[in-house]
């Protein structure tokens, strides 16, 4: 993730983010196709933690954020059940986000899964479904 996305994400709820000497504590192990996909999440979360208790809500902090298994993976220190269905539809979502650019996409790959438009696919994966999804 490049440095401009990561603070749109970060600056879409702050409070979520733990920082040492003004760095983040980790990084954004995906790509910047899902930046939107996490800035939308953040936007959600902070909404919800504005309502919550001030006590409780400062100790819900993101403790790494990647893809697996071609898709968003976004874990928290503690999920209300409003957060965690957040943070569920995000990760269905990237399912079908190019992680390198953001355009509709699907997910690829036979042995390494991965979402892609038709532009970012490897040749080998074009027009094939992820192993995942065959019967």
């Amino acid at each position: 993730m490049n440095e401009q996305n990561t603070k749109r994400i970060v600056d879409a709820c702050p409070s979520l983010f733990e920082t040492v000497n003004g760095e983040l504590n980790f990084y954004f192990e995906c790509g910047d196709g899902w930046a939107d996909l996490l800035v939308e999440l953040c936007q959600k979360i902070q909404s919800r933690l504005n309502i919550l208790d001030k006590d409780f809500a400062k100790d819900i902090v993101a403790l790494q954020v990647k893809e697996k298994y071609g898709t968003l993976r976004f874990y928290l220190s503690y999920y209300d059940e409003l957060i965690e269905l957040c943070v569920e539809d995000a990760e269905k979502k990237s399912a079908h986000t190019c992680e390198q650019c953001g355009k509709p996409g699907i997910l690829r790959g036979r042995v390494w899964l991965y979402a892609a438009c038709d532009e970012h696919t490897r040749d080998a994966d074009l027009n094939k479904k992820a192993s995942s999804e065959l019967p």
